[in-house]
């Protein structure tokens, strides 16, 4: 990344500088002596961030967490804001919901003709149900957003209490049962 006066410059677009109006393919066609005789300066990228836990960084260079956990009902509207937490374990019954769709039939078979339910969708569905149970209360065990994310996508070392893994259990695949 190129700053220059504080701002900084992309490549591939045009820049002007003390009165100079610098073409867009500049950036990409000098060496970074040139650039410097300018007063451009190459800092490091910033580390990304994952979006879904956090909003971005401070002036510290310290991440900014989204709303971990509900807050409200606020006093006036009624209106809880729903944090990080609920949202991941909403995900999860929703997730739930996807993969046990395809074999409801099977349910309502059974309930209005009596028909049994082949054993294989049954361990199916209750193995879709239990791991959705598990990684709810992974979930609900951790404390921060740091927490929530190393559990979500496996990247990091943060302990959750009560657990050996910090990572969710895998979802059931229903070509391994019929």
């Amino acid at each position: 990344m190129f700053v220059l006066d504080g701002r900084t410059l992309r490549p591939g677009r045009a820049f002007t500088h003390n009165g100079i109006q610098y073409p867009a393919n500049w950036l990409n066609l000098t060496t970074l002596a040139e650039k410097q005789a300018i007063g451009i300066v190459e800092q490091a990228d910033p580390t990304p961030y994952d979006g879904r836990f956090w909003f971005g960084y401070d002036s510290d260079n310290n991440l900014i967490p989204r709303q971990f956990a509900d807050l409200g009902p606020d006093p006036v509207s009624g209106v809880t804001t729903t944090g990080t937490q609920t949202q991941w374990k909403q995900e999860q019954k929703t997730t739930a919901g996807t993969l046990l769709e395809p074999t409801d039939w099977y349910v309502i078979r059974n309930q209005e003709a009596g028909d049994a339910i082949p054993v294989g969708v049954t361990s199916f569905r209750t193995e879709v149900r239990t791991v959705s149970g598990n990684r709810e209360t992974m979930i609900a065990a951790t404390v921060d957003n740091g927490e929530l994310q190393s559990l979500v996508t496996g990247a990091g070392t943060s302990s959750i209490v009560g657990y050996t893994t910090t990572l969710l259990p895998e979802w059931p695949i229903s070509s391994d049962y019929f």
